[in-house]
């Protein structure tokens, strides 16, 4: 039976974040099918906003011949930096930085097993709508043990 299901992995990995981050009304937090997400209305847009996306890969057998079989989950933690055009970048480069510092080669502990963070580090930023954005994407691999 496995230790850490999916739900389990991504709160703890929510939680992680916005530990690092703080929600608030400042630098609000959106997740994928959440009832909260940023508004079109461009007058009532936070001035910057993060995006949270797990990306979950193929689970695959870590290793064999032994009682317990242990499978690695692999995927990456990509979070979205949004700040308004004609800024500059100094604030989404803060952003960044406390991103990239707070998940690279980190474990995150949850309910049942932990997230192993790999390399952390931002892609190029491009214009969308009217927000600069610049994605960090941070590998991750947890390890199940199944009997």
């Amino acid at each position: 039976m496995s230790l850490f299901n999916y739900s389990a992995m991504e709160d703890a990995v929510i939680g992680k974040i916005e530990a690092l981050l703080g929600d608030s009304k400042d630098l609000p937090i959106f997740y994928p099918n959440a009832e909260e997400v940023a508004s079109d209305n461009p007058e009532t847009r936070p001035g910057a906003y993060v995006e949270v996306h797990i990306l979950h890969a193929t689970p695959r057998q870590a290793d064999t011949g032994t009682s317990n079989t242990r499978t690695r989950r692999p995927g990456i933690i990509q979070v979205g930096v949004f700040t308004r055009l004609g800024k500059g970048t100094k604030r989404s480069t803060e952003i960044v930085d406390i991103l990239v510092a707070g998940l690279r080669r980190v474990t995150i502990t949850g309910s049942g097993g932990t997230v192993k963070c790999e390399n952390s580090g931002p892609l190029p930023g491009t214009r969308e709508g009217g927000y600069w954005r610049v994605d960090v994407d941070t590998r991750f691999n947890s390890d199940d043990f199944d009997s």
